[in-house]
Formats: structure tokens, C-alpha cells, sequence
């Protein structure tokens, strides 16, 4: 089962912000993975990795349906419970941990990671 973990990210406007945004009964993005990450990834060995402002999941769910093990990270509590519901839906659960954080002070553990991705949009500025 999918694993999320909440590092208590005070309310911020920010947060609310993109709470919002997540809060549509849809996903705000393509549950497709981007095509960038599929280009440069399909040919690596599965190992652990990194998924940075991770919204709804949909690049760490496609690792995981690899066999990559993945840690997706968001500052919304929002996008991290519809992810953990589409990697539950797509039998990948067990390989995504969701953890709500805030980016601009998350320290990663060290050395810990094959891959690191960081998912930005034109919004988020």
C-alpha cells in the first residue's frame, strides 16, 4: 500500500494555492506520463528514485509500473492523495511513497536515490 507521509508543511497561501488546484475532481495534468522523462528513462535499470513537486503522481506512478521504487514529493496534501489512489488503481502502491513537503527547505536523505526528477510548471512561479 502506498505510504504517505505528511512533514506537517504549515498553511501557507502557497500551499492553499495549489490545495486548490488539486482539489478538482479531475487530474490537473495528463495521467500519462511526460514524454521527456519516458525518452530518457525507458532504457535505465529500475532502482530508486526521486520525484520532486510530484502533484498527482503520474511520473512516479510510470517508474513504478518500471519497477522503480519512488519517493514522490508535493506540497500538497491534496495531489499526494490522488496519487497514492491511481498508483493503488494501477497495482503500484507498494512501489510510491507520497510525502508532503515544502521544496524550498525538503532535504532528501543523502546518497539515497538512482534518479531524481523535478517537475515544474509555468505556474508555479
Amino acid at each position: 500500500m502506498t505510504q504517505q507521509h505528511d512533514t506537517r508543511v504549515p498553511a501557507s497561501p502557497e500551499r492553499d494555492h495549489w490545495n486548490e488546484r488539486y482539489a478538482a475532481k479531475e487530474f490537473i495534468w495528463s495521467v500519462q506520463a511526460n514524454a521527456f522523462l519516458v525518452a530518457e528513462t525507458t532504457d535505465l535499470p529500475a532502482g530508486r528514485a526521486l520525484d520532486l513537486a510530484a502533484g498527482e503522481g503520474r511520473n512516479a506512478i510510470w517508474l513504478a509500473e518500471r519497477g522503480w521504487q519512488v519517493r514522490a514529493v508535493d506540497f500538497s496534501e491534496i495531489a499526494a492523495e490522488k496519487g497514492q489512489r491511481l498508483a493503488e488503481s494501477r497495482g503500484v502502491g507498494e512501489r510510491v511513497e507520497f510525502e508532503v513537503a515544502d521544496l524550498r527547505v525538503y532535504t532528501p536523505p543523502a546518497a539515497s536515490f538512482d534518479l531524481v526528477i523535478l517537475n515544474v510548471s509555468a505556474s508555479a512561479a
